[in-house]
C-alpha cells in the first residue's frame, strides 16, 4: 500500500479509502482516485485479509446455519448470501444442523468460536437457553432466514415470505377454478390463515386443513386420507413441491386423470415441478432474493443500521395441473 500512495502521490490513507470504497470519509478528486484505481489493476494489488480483519476488528467471515445444503431453494440462497458477502469482502462459512438441535447448538458454538461476525440461520429446529444465553452475551448479529420464531433474540431480524398471501393465492386460485371440496395437507399456521381468509370470500366452499404426515415409502403424506374420503376433494394444497408432485404421480397411477378428476398446487416452484409428467401449478417463493437480502439485512446489523424485518412477496404459478 505503502508503494502504490508513493506512485500515486498520495497518502496511505487515500489509498486505503479507494481499497475500502469509503467514499465519504476521505475528499479524493476523481482523477487522483482514477490514478490510484488504475495503479491497484497494474500491480494485481491484493489486500492481506488478515491484516484488513485486524484494521476493521471483524473476522470479515459470516457463518450460515441451514439444516440441509440440498434442501429446497436453500443453494439459490446460499448463492444470494454468498454474492452480496463477496461484494462486502467477506467469505461465508456454511454449515449444516440436520435437523438435530444437538448438532445445531455445536454448530453455533463452532461459528460463535471462528468469531464470524454475523450469524444466519435458516433455519433452527429449536435452541437451548443456554445457548440462547452465549448468543445474547456475544452480541453476535442474527438474521433468520425463511422463518421468524415466536421469541427471537434481541436485536435479531428475519427476511421470509409473506405466507398468509402464499395460502390465499393458492386457494383463491383452485376456487377460481370452481372447486369448491379443497384439502390443503401439512400448512403451517401462517399459511392457514391465508387458506382462510381466501375461503372466506367464497360461501359455499368447504377447506379442510389435514395434519402433515411423516412421509411413507409407498405414499406422499395425505395420499391414502384423500383416496378414502367421502366425498372426495377436488383439489388439494401440498406442502412441498416434492411432496405435491409424489402425490400427483401416485394419482396418476391409480388412474385419476390430473386436473379433471384432482387438481393439485405445490409450493416453491422447483424443477420437479416444471419437468412433471402434467406441469404442475406451484407458488413461487424468491429463491436467490431471499439469501441475498439476508446478507444485506446482516450487514446492515454488522454496521449498526437500524433495520426492521424484510417481507418478500410469493407468485402464482399456474400450470396444466390445475
Amino acid at each position: 500500500m505503502a508503494q502504490i500512495a508513493r506512485l500515486a502521490g498520495v497518502s496511505r490513507t487515500a489509498v486505503s479509502a479507494v481499497l475500502n470504497k469509503r467514499q465519504g470519509t476521505t475528499r479524493l478528486k476523481p482523477e487522483t482516485r482514477q490514478r490510484i484505481e488504475t495503479l491497484l489493476r497494474q500491480t494485481r494489488y491484493r489486500p492481506s485479509s488478515v491484516g484488513k480483519a485486524l484494521v476493521l476488528r471483524r473476522s470479515l467471515l459470516v457463518g450460515v446455519m441451514a439444516q440441509e445444503v440440498g434442501w429446497s431453494f436453500m443453494p439459490q440462497a446460499l448463492q444470494g448470501i454468498e454474492d452480496f458477502a463477496e461484494d462486502r469482502g467477506c467469505g461465508v462459512l456454511v454449515m449444516t444442523g440436520r435437523h438435530e438441535p444437538q448438532r445445531e447448538e455445536r454448530v453455533l458454538e463452532f461459528l460463535l468460536e471462528r468469531r464470524t461476525d454475523g450469524i444466519i440461520l435458516a433455519p433452527l429446529s429449536g435452541m437451548s437457553s443456554r445457548m440462547r444465553e452465549l448468543l445474547i452475551e456475544k452480541k453476535t448479529p442474527i438474521v433468520y432466514l425463511f422463518h421468524e420464531p415466536a421469541d427471537p433474540l434481541p436485536g435479531a431480524r428475519a427476511v421470509r415470505v409473506d405466507e398468509v398471501r402464499l395460502g390465499q393465492l393458492a386457494v383463491q386460485h383452485l376456487l377460481e377454478k370452481g372447486h369448491r371440496h379443497i384439502a390443503c395437507i401439512g400448512m403451517p399456521p401462517e399459511i392457514r390463515q391465508g387458506i382462510d381468509l381466501a375461503a372466506q370470500a367464497v360461501p359455499d366452499a368447504a377447506v379442510e386443513h389435514w395434519e402433515w404426515e411423516t412421509p411413507r415409502p409407498e405414499a406422499p403424506p395425505g395420499f391414502h386420507r384423500w383416496r378414502q374420503a367421502d366425498p372426495q376433494p377436488t383439489a388439494v394444497f401440498v406442502r412441498g413441491d416434492e411432496h405435491a408432485c409424489a402425490f400427483m404421480n401416485l394419482a396418476l397411477r391409480f388412474g385419476f386423470k390430473v386436473p379433471d378428476d384432482l387438481a393439485i398446487i405445490g409450493v416453491d416452484d422447483l424443477p420437479p415441478a416444471r419437468d412433471a409428467v402434467v406441469p404442475m401449478t406451484t407458488i413461487s417463493q424468491p429463491k436467490y432474493e431471499q439469501g441475498f437480502q439476508a446478507a444485506k439485512l446482516l450487514f446492515d446489523l454488522m454496521d449498526g443500521k437500524p433495520r426492521n424485518n424484510v417481507i418478500l412477496k410469493p407468485e402464482l404459478v399456474p400450470r396444466q395441473s390445475t
